[in-house]
């Protein structure tokens, strides 16, 4: 909508229409639309960090703790019931040649 309105006031300019208010209203579209540009900068810059519940860390310790649990027990359908849970939010399990193993998946599945 900026550009356009830019093209618009721009051409009336250069077929000899001189007036301020047009001049005016073009200034002020440059002004926003430099506004918007160094938004959109900063954003590429720092990326938003999600918000995260407090008691999220505790909360995810203790189904972390129950889940070990039932893949431990000693009954085979617990066992099979914790696996297909286990199953339904990772996403996938990258496992580089140097580093850590990476698991990636749903961490509000996971909560």
């Amino acid at each position: 909508m900026l550009n356009r309105r830019s093209k618009e006031i721009l051409e009336l300019l250069l077929q000899g229409f001189g007036e301020e208010s047009w001049k005016a209203e073009l200034r002020t579209i440059e002004a926003h639309r430099t506004e918007l540009e160094a938004q959109l900068a900063s954003a590429e810059r720092e990326p938003i960090l999600p918000a995260l519940h407090p008691e999220m860390a505790t909360v995810f310790r203790h189904k972390t703790e129950l889940l070990a649990a039932a893949l431990a027990h000693e009954d085979l359908e617990e066992r099979t019931a914790a696996r297909s849970a286990l199953r339904g939010f990772i996403t996938r399990i990258v496992i580089p040649p140097e580093g850590l193993l990476m698991v990636e998946g749903d961490l509000g599945e996971m909560l």
